[in-house]
């Protein structure tokens, strides 16, 4: 067989097999979420962009005992995103892609995730004035660190997208949870 014809019987392989195989084969990747420029403080749990109301709710666990590697994460997280639209007219497109978790008060990353909706489906359509309470699936992309902060202590940044247009949103610090 040819050097081409190896590579499309490969690609032939991975579409049957899916992207969850991609995905574990490390060609899938979820950039980081870039850091903010002023690190959240416990208030900012409910955050307003663009008169859009993005109450999050993050549970972190860090699990001892795995034997770890670049994509295999001691981090579970359990992500849940309140979300109002008082914009001037539909979100369209709108979903949320990623999670990276940055170490207590730095703009150091702990972990990056790729986002998986589990309660509707993504990207969707929020109405004017409309309420969607969702809850994301965390799957593991890259691990930045193993070890917990010093003061045990993440917050996290979303990429959201709507309307054509990727914007960031700070979750509130959470206590990491020891297993």
């Amino acid at each position: 067989m040819t050097r081409i014809a190896v590579l499309f019987s490969f690609l032939g392989l991975l579409a049957v097999l899916g992207c969850g195989s991609a995905r574990n084969a490390g060609l899938i990747t979820v950039a980081i979420v870039p850091p903010p420029e002023v690190i959240p403080v416990e208030i900012d749990s409910i955050t307003v962009t663009e008169h859009i109301v993005f109450w999050t709710t993050m549970e972190v666990r860090r699990v001892q005992g795995q034997i770890q590697s670049d994509t295999t994460s001691p981090w579970q997280v359990s992500f849940n995103l309140h979300l109002e639209n008082h914009s001037e007219g539909d979100l369209a497109d709108f979903e949320v892609t990623a999670l990276t978790l940055y170490q207590g008060i730095t703009r150091i990353p702990l972990a990056t995730f790729e986002l998986a909706l589990l309660s509707d489906n993504s990207p969707m359509i929020v109405p004017l004035h409309s309420l969607k309470k969702l809850t994301y699936d965390a799957i593991p992309v890259k691990v930045h660190s193993q070890s917990a902060p010093s003061d045990g202590v993440v917050y996290g940044r979303l990429r959201a997208r709507w309307n054509g247009a990727e914007r960031y949103v700070s979750t509130a610090p959470v206590r990491i949870i020891e297993e």
